[in-house]
């Protein structure tokens, strides 16, 4: 069986896809009069996302698009993938043709480049949530700002937020440290030797602290003992000035004699 041909781009339609979106179709379904607009009609799957503009912003849609066959219109704005088209697997599945991706040498049936479209082709479009944009999966411009993605030092490429650690962990067999936010190889004892968030106990006060605390610790227990020894020092230097005018004072100044001095 040979497909059918595409009235957007005149080639034999990829994925075909039946437009649901515009009034005409829902209206003549429900009259029964005569077939609607686009019941033996089919557009390809990227055709009918670029005719309505899908993969662009909601606000960065045109206001309406016109029906491929009469003058029904309908809202780009509003439309997202299951209110726009509908797929025809019937079709997908008796026609057996091997077509080429209208976006890379990918070569397939029709069920194997739905499934190309939406998994591996480097062009394909991807929605980013945190910009709220569509771009494209190999468009390292928009990687290299958004949020979602990370680049990986070790082989030069970005990858999903979500998909990172684990890449890093099978690829580079690596494991990441939520105390102190960094990659440590498997082989590594990290918790207990590398991580400078690791806790140690101070000899002098028995405190637990971080490893990477310990100067400040120290230098703590180092100013504290100084506080002592200058108190120490002081408390000297007072008696020692005591002493001193002690031992020049006059024995008639210490001893006195008088009549209610008794013998011990």
């Amino acid at each position: 069986m040979n497909g059918v041909q595409c009235p957007i781009c005149l080639e034999q339609a990829r994925v075909p896809v039946r437009f649901t979106c515009f009034p005409c179709t829902r209206e003549k379904r429900l009259m029964n009069t005569r077939p609607s607009c686009n019941s033996i009609t089919r557009v390809c799957l990227l055709c009918a996302r670029e005719y309505l503009q899908l993969n662009t912003t909601r606000n960065d849609r045109v206001p309406t698009r016109k029906c491929l066959l009469c003058s029904s219109t309908c809202h780009p704005s509003r439309l997202n993938a299951s209110s726009a088209y509908e797929k025809d697997y019937l079709l997908m599945e008796l026609d057996p043709s091997t077509l080429t991706c209208h976006r890379c040498s990918f070569v397939g049936t029709h069920h194997e480049l739905d499934e190309h479209y939406s998994r591996s082709c480097p062009e394909r479009m991807e929605y980013c949530f945190p910009c709220r944009n569509y771009f494209k999966h190999n468009d390292n411009d928009h990687k290299d700002i958004c949020p979602n993605y990370i680049f990986c030092d070790s082989c030069g490429d970005y990858f999903h937020a979500d998909k990172f650690e684990m890449h890093v962990q099978r690829a580079h067999e690596k494991q990441f440290c939520l105390t102190c936010n960094q990659w440590f190889d498997l082989v590594d004892d990290h918790a207990s030797a590398t991580c400078p968030y690791r806790f140690v106990r101070c000899s002098l006060c028995y405190t637990t602290i971080f490893y990477q605390d310990r100067q400040d610790h120290f230098d703590a227990h180092t100013r504290g003992y100084e506080r002592i020894v200058q108190d120490t020092r002081s408390v000297l230097t007072h008696l020692e000035q005591k002493l001193l005018e002690w031992r020049q004072r006059p024995l008639e100044t210490v001893f006195v004699a008088g009549e209610d001095v008794t013998i011990a």
